[in-house]
């Protein structure tokens, strides 16, 4: 075991890390998953620790988190807690490792955990390839076994086979947990003496850690990869095409050579080179190329860090290409393109400037990172270690950055065998060839199209396969030996300069990037005058918000203390100094009075404020721009934040989408340019919202201005137009020609990635019920259905006529921060003034800032919106429930915090743990749009929505029992907890500025947040707690503002046997009022599943704009017994999801909203 530690320097979080080198490729032949199911076992208690959730608690009611991963090679369990409770919740981890208990109750239950988490992941596209790869390879070899494992793995087959799965599960841990097999970090605040004397002791009984001389080697067991000979070949893979039916809609090419394992060249990383090129996105790239033709919209290539791709006995080289439906007509002309720039890679010679301008990259990023998560951290840093990656000591910190040993042979070896069409596999996944659930329903004997034939052509002779695990449909068929002859030449004719055919486009190598940093200064700060303000971000409107920190804003050093506990509560100032303030008062007492005193003189904390105007008065008056030179994390690195408000972006269903499609449009304008940007660091984002369009760029700062003028003025300022000139990127300036322009083929091909977008919106089930509530509450949001329908209809001019006006007048807020100073800042407030002006735009008035209002739950209602899955043979279902608790304040705010952080942990053990309901339980607030609100979500492959809301209510009864009389010490551990987390550091400069920027576009301007929510924690009791659930929460609460959704997975009912045809009530969310409040709810009415509706029903089983029937929706009276909802509604219920963002009028009745608090 080896320890890591900090002498002397702060964390925020102390963690640790075990990692064990034992994975998926371990599994006996006849128990499957093993090594997965083990990972669970884990977590179920240990003889000194008996009770199951001890970890968890442990760690939930001190403010700590825990994960763990199974992977091919290895397994790795994390944690990460405050540092006063490091060495508690170490010990309970330590048992991990030596003592588990592995009860076979317990490991019963867990089995349908583990079910639960396989049937989640059949969802998964790449998931289900990643299978398919697997069962495609030799049965015999440790590829083809089934790492997920499920009932039929881990129960079915070992009692076929006669085996005792828990005695298996006890010898397997036996062989593979042994000190010699395992690799540990801890990351504390203590010196690294003081941390090896608390690994000894809690670690000592570790099996094996004392057995061998430390002159001796470690005994390991044997790598299952060891002499076996590659999964796959010509006889299954290589040479072959593998057609693939997905679940979403989605088309991709996959291209994969096998190749020897690379984990010994990790100084060189010779697939860095070949990936760079390969999926480079500049022109001359394949992707440039592609888009051209609009058969493309994205490529990445390489060798992932997945252990399927890198492992110990292969590296797996994979290609893989994002097509339009053009694209998968013409997917063997594309693999064409790809040998031809293989062949540009070949002629143009191993350029070593590339990697070295890639090497230059890789050490910015290891000497400039931001820091990272501490669970993070301890669990990359224990993987490092394992042997099977042979990292030097004294590189493995910096390991995964190394390009540093220049070895043209081993490029050489690669691109040998990547240029040979019979070492490659092919795989094209596409929705033309049919939807996973459709397939499920009943499959015809073949895929109902080929590829590269006709729009109605099939495949004769090939008989569709299913892979037995996943349940992938799918083909295989051998690649014709002329088109493997054909890509050879095309690789030939393209390496030795020879002409190509002429649908061939012109390949070649990129230029030098432009935006890599050669200016790494780290600014100096300004020196403060005697009596001044800290510094803080700042901004340019006359009516700024003060420019100092008030003393009420001053971090707390500490807030409470209770007395006869070891829970004190704590924050870290700028000085980097602890301290404590200690009382004798009885009680969690404030310490309000005495926290400026145990401040030492010089310390502050850095806030955002708004720059003093400019002389003269600027004529753009709705721009708002804060400032703040980093003071704290000191390195070359800034971000701009930018939000251009508008009222036309999300003003209806049709706007919104034109809104995206514009989006969609500039960004790709812009690929070509921005793509180098972000291999240099450089990195951008634009988004559509609610309020309008928002911006954001980070990294090195010494080019950062560059990308913002280049992205601004491309999204500002429109080009060519009636006088002619040069002509815009985004619109063609006459619909002459317009079909064939290189816009409208742009157009073309993100229309239709924006329809897969809307297509695959409601695949996830736990996705399909949050989208329904948002639907409920935001007047601005519309379902993916309605946004499918207006983005079919769209077109070129339409977009172009729409994109002026989205721009004609705004609001500016941003927020600079980072490397820069004043001057800097000043630099981007005149681009910005400067842009603005050229493209004409007129400042926002206030009057028509655009509204994102929230609607009022009614109170005493029971709210209930169900729908079934999009997906046909989607297995599993997912209740949320959603309590609404009105606006945001920070008193209100911190009392939900604390009944969340009561709730986590026992919902968590009673709905996943003891009751299986399924993999995923949680519990959280939710901040719609400056109204506060509790969820709870359960996704769940075995019940059905009603039957979980069911169990819901039940465990909130006992939750509230068990509250009721909640010891005052667990309670204070509980508080104290909180607080900690709220009083930890931001761990980076993006964590800070994107903490003030929420502060900014909110209008909060709360930046220092935390501390002001840990300081009212000292004021919130457990009374309080208690009040708010049984008055807005509870089963019994009189005046719960409550909506529940219901996503009903069809293969699920259909497995439950439920009739087919069954009426279906239809729960509409068109009013929001109660009588008393405004109006009455608006009810739409039932309708059944075979009736023809007023129009088209949509994809997830919910009805657009059904007949009204009278008496159907909201139940007046609240809803207790879940058999009485079904007894009620009568079976599966469908969601209307009317137009105009869902807020339907009946008898005009108005909905009741929240103000804009935002």
């Amino acid at each position: 075991m080896e320890e890591a530690g900090g002498g002397g320097g702060e964390v925020r979080l102390c963690g640790a890390a075990m990692a064990v080198g034992v994975g998926s490729f371990h599994d006996p032949v006849e128990i499957q998953g093993l090594a997965h199911y083990l990972e669970h076992m884990l977590f179920m208690g240990s003889h000194r620790y008996p009770e199951e959730n001890a970890y968890d608690a442990f760690l939930s009611q001190h403010g700590g988190y825990s994960n763990a991963m199974t992977e091919c090679e290895y397994t790795v369990y994390h944690f990460e807690v405050p540092p006063a409770s490091f060495t508690g919740a170490l010990d309970i981890f330590a048992q991990f490792f030596i003592d588990p208990l592995m009860r076979p109750e317990a490991s019963a239950r867990e089995l349908e955990a583990i079910e639960s988490e396989f049937n989640l992941s059949r969802s998964s596209d790449s998931t289900r390839w990643t299978q398919l790869m697997c069962h495609t390879c030799h049965a015999s070899h440790p590829y083809a076994r089934f790492a997920w494992g499920n009932l039929a793995s881990l129960r079915d087959a070992p009692q076929a086979a006669g085996l005792d799965i828990n005695a298996e599960m006890r010898r397997f841990y036996s062989q593979h947990y042994r000190a010699p097999n395992m690799k540990l970090v801890l990351l504390g605040m203590e010196d690294l003496d003081t941390l090896e004397d608390i690994l000894v002791r809690a670690f000592a009984g570790v099996r094996g850690s004392s057995s061998l001389p430390p002159s001796l080697p470690p005994s390991l067991p044997p790598s299952p990869l060891q002499g076996l000979p590659p999964p796959m070949d010509e006889s299954n893979a290589l040479g072959w095409l593998f057609r693939i039916v997905p679940i979403r809609d989605l088309h991709e090419l996959h291209l994969t050579w096998p190749l020897p394992s690379l984990l010994s060249q990790y100084r060189s990383k010779p697939w860095e080179y070949l990936g760079h090129l390969l999926g480079h996105e500049g022109p001359g790239s394949i992707l440039a190329a592609l888009k051209a033709r609009g058969e493309a919209t994205a490529i990445v290539a390489g060798v992932s860090h997945e252990g399927y791709d890198s492992s110990t006995g292969l590296a797996l080289f994979t290609l893989t290409v994002t097509l339009t439906e053009a694209g998968v007509r013409a997917w063997e002309e594309i693999v064409g393109v790809v040998y031809a720039y293989l062949g540009a890679i070949r002629r143009a010679g191993w350029q070593r400037w590339v990697y070295e301008e890639l090497a230059a990259i890789a050490r910015m990023q290891y000497t400039y990172q931001e820091e990272v998560e501490t669970g993070e951290l301890v669990e990359h840093l224990a993987v490092g270690l394992l042997p099977m990656y042979g990292l030097e000591r004294t590189e493995f910190l910096e390991a995964p950055f190394l390009l540093r040993d220049w070895r043209p042979e081993w490029l050489e070896a690669i691109l040998v065998a990547l240029s040979d069409p019979t070492r490659c596999r092919v795989d094209v996944a596409s929705s033309r060839f049919g939807r996973a659930g459709a397939w499920e329903a009943g499959p015809s004997a073949q895929v109902p199209e080929k590829a590269g034939e006709g729009e109605a052509g099939v495949i004769e002779g090939i008989p569709v396969e299913t892979e037995p695990r996943f349940g992938v449909h799918f083909t295989r068929e051998r690649l014709a030996p002329p088109l493997l002859q054909g890509w050879k030449d095309i690789f030939n004719r393209a390496a030795t300069g020879d002409a190509l055919p002429g649908n061939y486009p012109a390949l070649f190598l990129p230029q030098p990037n432009p935006f890599i940093a050669t200016d790494l200064t780290v600014k100096a700060l300004p020196l403060p005058s005697e009596g001044s303000n800290p510094p803080s971000p700042s901004s340019l409107p006359p009516s700024a918000p003060p420019t100092h920190a008030p003393e009420s804003l001053l971090p707390p050093a500490v807030l409470c203390l209770h007395p006869g506990s070891p829970f004190d509560l704590t924050s870290e100032t700028l000085a980097e100094a602890l301290h404590r303030l200690h009382t004798a008062s009885p009680g969690l007492v404030p310490a309000l009075a005495r926290i400026r005193a145990s401040l030492p003189p010089a310390s502050h904390s850095s806030y955002p404020t708004l720059l003093p105007p400019p002389s003269p008065p600027r004529p753009f008056h709705a721009l708002h721009l804060w400032h703040l030179q980093d003071h704290t994390f000191r390195t070359p690195r800034s971000c701009i934040y930018l939000k251009f408000a508008t009222p036309h972006a999300y003003a209806s269903a049709r706007q919104e989408v034109m809104t995206e499609l514009f989006v969609r449009l500039v960004k790709e304008s812009l690929n070509e340019v921005t793509y180098l940007a972000s291999v240099a660091e450089l990195h951008y984002g634009l988004k559509a919202t609610e309020l309008g369009l928002e911006l954001t760029f980070h990294g090195l700062s010494d080019k950062l201005l560059r990308l913002v003028d280049l992205v601004l003025r491309r999204l500002l300022v429109r080009e060519g137009g009636s006088e002619g000139g040069k002509e815009d990127p985004l619109f063609p300036s006459s619909c002459a020609g317009l079909s064939s322009s290189p816009q409208a083929v742009r157009f073309a091909a993100q229309k239709e990635a924006l329809l897969r977008v809307y297509a695959n919106g409601n695949m996830k089930p736990s996705r399909h019920a949050r989208n329904l509530r948002l639907g409920v509450l935001k007047e601005k949001m519309w379902q993916c259905e309605e946004l499918e329908r207006e983005a079919r209809s769209l077109t070129l001019e339409a977009v172009a006529a729409f994109a002026p006006r989205l721009l004609e007048a705004l609001q500016v807020d941003g927020l600079y921060q980072g490397n820069c100073d004043r001057a800097d800042a000043q630099a981007l407030e005149s681009l910005l003034l400067s842009l603005l002006q050229l493209a004409g735009t007129r400042p926002l008035s206030p009057a028509a800032y655009p509204s994102n209002r929230i609607a009022v739950l009614p109170p005493g209602h029971n709210l209930l919106l169900a729908a079934e899955s999009v997906n046909a043979g989607e297995r599993n279902s997912a209740l949320e429930a959603y309590w609404q608790l009105g606006p945001d304040t920070i008193e209100r705010r911190v009392v939900v915090q604390m009944l969340e952080k009561l709730m986590e942990e026992p919902l968590y053990d009673t709905l996943r743990t003891k009751e299986q309901l399924g993999y995923s339980v949680s519990c959280g607030l939710r901040m719609t749009n400056g109204i506060l609100g509790l969820a709870v979500k359960i996704q769940s492959e075995r019940y059905e929505p009603e039957h979980l809301h069911a169990r819901l209510e039940a465990f909130l009864q006992s939750f509230h029992a068990s509250m009721s009389t909640l010891p005052p010490s667990v309670y204070a551990r509980q508080l104290v907890a909180l607080a900690q987390n709220k009083l930890q550091r931001d761990a980076s400069l993006n964590e800070e500025a994107g903490r003030y920027w929420a502060e900014i576009v909110d209008r909060r301007f709360q930046f220092d947040v935390g501390p002001l929510e840990a300081r009212q924690l000292l004021s919130v009791s457990l009374a309080q707690v208690l009040a708010l659930f049984e008055e807005s929460v509870g089963v019994n609460a009189e005046k719960a503002r409550h909506a529940a959704v219901y996503v009903t997975g069809r293969a699920c009912r259909a497995r439950r046997g439920v009739r087919e045809g069954r009426e279906k009530e239809s729960f509409a969310r068109s009013g929001k009022a109660t009588e008393g409040e405004g109006g009455k709810e608006a009810v739409e009415g039932t309708q059944t599943p075979t009736q023809a509706p007023a129009e088209t029903p949509s994809s997830d089983g919910s009805v657009v704009k059904p007949q009204k029937k009278p008496g159907s929706l909201l139940l007046s009276a609240k809803v207790r017994r879940l058999a009485q909802i079904s007894e009620r509604v009568g079976g599966p219920m469908a969601v209307d999801a009317p137009s105009g963002g869902g807020h339907g009028r009946e008898g005009g009745t108005e909905p009741e909203f929240y103000p804009n608090l935002t």
